[in-house]
């Protein structure tokens, strides 16, 4: 961790709320742009000795530069970001492990701050091998286009070749401000498939796919709203069994859409969602959020820091719904206890906010930072739609 980092932590009134969350972001990392997310990765397709090599080769062709190893070589060629990443995916494909390509692609987009082009390229390009990678594993993916007031928003549907004919109910899926939907297949593939659900996702407005229109703050959910009227019309579909679930801020649309379309949808979820207790002193924490992190944020809503900085109370659910309301569609907050971007505080909020409201607390060995592993919050999800929702 960097000295200057270390002060602000250690002087500022809220310094566990945005260090304590970002540990793991400068722990070894303080020569990185890039929060390198190995494991996380991994879990979605990547291959380990792939990915060490391909960050050993950066840092090796970058020792000598008086910048960042991943930001030091801003040409196309070796050593570069973008072009490590993009051979990674580009003989993942070659060999026919599409996911691990998609996902060599993805991180060669990753942070998709959407002013730089190639990130756009590379993304294109993951989300080719994704499809290849969700057909050749026995399921089909289908584009959706939805149109909202922000502009037009594309969505996939995740549903197993094998049962056509079946009605299924649907669990619509989205990531947080820096995690593509091409980082999801694996959770659909291990955990909602094999319950016999289908599933939707998509990226949030600002980002990947949904990049050509802003976030805004007080529309989080715009895509949801529209993409829920299209998804009832789907016969396919189980009407009545539509289930909102968002990780980090993709949280904070879900348990919205719980209050502004409670008719529309059967249940939500927040995994680690980000959904109040940041964004009540945004400004502050704005501060101290790591480059990549602030960049990634002022990336998805278009703004400059000091506008963006404004805006936390449009954000924060309890200005007008978490503890003011109540709403009847059951809503699940699932997260390890020590997360300061997505606190139990928070969590229990969500629950006494709904008839039907749940929180379970993650029980995990390694607990600092952001969210709970997949391998231990998904079987919870799991079991809590089944007895939400048998099928």
């Amino acid at each position: 961790m960097k000295k200057t980092t270390k002060l602000f932590c250690l002087t500022a009134v809220l310094a566990l709320t945005a260090c304590s969350s970002s540990i793991r972001y400068f722990q070894g990392q303080d020569d990185w742009y890039r929060d390198l997310r190995q494991s996380g990765w991994q879990a979605s397709g990547a291959n380990k000795q792939i990915v060490t090599q391909v960050i050993n080769r950066i840092e090796a062709k970058n020792q000598n530069q008086d910048t960042r190893f991943d930001l030091a070589t801003s040409e196309y060629k070796s050593g570069n970001w973008h072009y490590e990443w993009d051979n990674a995916g580009q003989q993942a494909n070659a060999d026919g492990d599409f996911l691990a390509a998609s996902m060599y692609y993805t991180i060669a987009a990753y942070p998709f701050i959407n002013e730089q082009p190639r990130s756009n390229d590379s993304y294109q390009n993951a989300l080719k091998n994704y499809q290849q990678a969700v057909e050749s594993d026995g399921s089909v993916l289908e584009q959706i286009t939805v149109s909202t007031q922000d502009g037009e928003a594309k969505a996939f549907l995740h549903l197993p070749k094998q049962q056509p004919n079946k009605v299924m109910p649907v669990l619509v899926m989205t990531n947080g401000s820096d995690h593509a939907l091409t980082q999801l297949y694996p959770i659909y593939r291990d955990y909602i498939k094999e319950a016999g659900w289908a599933m939707v996702t998509f990226d949030l407005p600002g980002l990947g796919s949904n990049n050509s229109f802003a976030q805004h703050t007080n529309r989080t959910n715009v895509i949801h709203q529209q993409l829920i009227k299209k998804l009832k019309q789907d016969p396919r579909l189980q009407s009545d069994k539509i289930v909102l679930m968002g990780k980090s801020f993709g949280g904070n649309a879900a348990i919205k859409t719980a209050f502004t379309n409670s008719d529309d949808i059967a249940g939500a979820i927040s995994w680690c969602g980000a959904v109040n207790g940041p964004f009540l002193k945004f400004g502050f924490i704005m501060t101290l959020l790591p480059d990549m992190t602030r960049d990634a944020l002022l990336s998805r809503f278009n703004l400059p820091q000091d506008k963006l900085s404004q805006q936390g109370e449009a954000l924060a659910l309890s200005s007008q719904y978490l503890g003011k309301v109540k709403t009847n569609v059951p809503m699940l907050a699932i997260n390890q206890g020590s997360d300061k971007i997505s606190p139990v505080s928070d969590m229990r909020l969500i629950a006494e906010s709904s008839t039907q409201g749940q929180y379970i607390v993650v029980e995990e060995e390694i607990t600092q930072g952001h969210c709970s592993s997949d391998n231990l919050t998904m079987p919870l999800v799991v079991n809590w739609l089944n007895q939400q929702f048998p099928i």
